[in-house]
């Protein structure tokens, strides 16, 4: 395969006129571009819906931290996530306890709905002190979803 440079000088090259080969046919480079399909300043932590449709995406990454302050954030990558279910997950070690926080969402198109949220509290030492089943909202708040193709 040979490389060919071009000396563009002023002219301007768009990213729809780039293509790449992906099997027998060619597709336009502005489908590698992330896209970003939900976000939110403040976060969300119930049900969340993208402006484009998730099985449009080879993969959905979230961006997320805890419920009631920014102590750790998270992120977590899912391939083909459409049909599937995700659980976003946290933890924190303060010295005397340990924090873990999960939100599991189930992925349907445009709609991610939140089914089940667990918070735990251990102590350092193993034995557990407190545990915390959400009936609404969610133990991470999503601050903002990328698809990527």
């Amino acid at each position: 395969m040979t490389a060919k440079i071009f000396n563009l000088k002023n002219d301007k090259l768009f990213i729809d006129s780039i293509v790449y080969p992906e099997g027998n046919k060619y597709k336009s480079a502005s489908n590698l571009i992330p896209k970003v399909l939900f976000e939110s300043q403040s976060g969300e932590i119930g049900d969340i819906v993208l402006n484009d449709s998730a099985a449009n995406y080879k993969y959905l990454e979230f961006f997320y931290t805890w419920e009631t302050s920014n102590s750790g954030w998270g992120s977590t990558k899912v391939e083909n996530a459409n049909g599937k279910i995700v659980c976003l997950d946290l933890t924190y070690d303060n010295g005397t306890y340990y924090y873990l926080a999960t939100s599991r969402y189930t992925i349907n198109e445009k709609n991610l709905t939140l089914n089940s949220s667990v918070r735990w509290r251990l102590n350092t030492n193993g034995s557990q002190t407190r545990t915390d089943t959400k009936t609404s909202g969610g133990s991470v708040r999503v601050y903002k979803i990328i698809g990527y193709n």
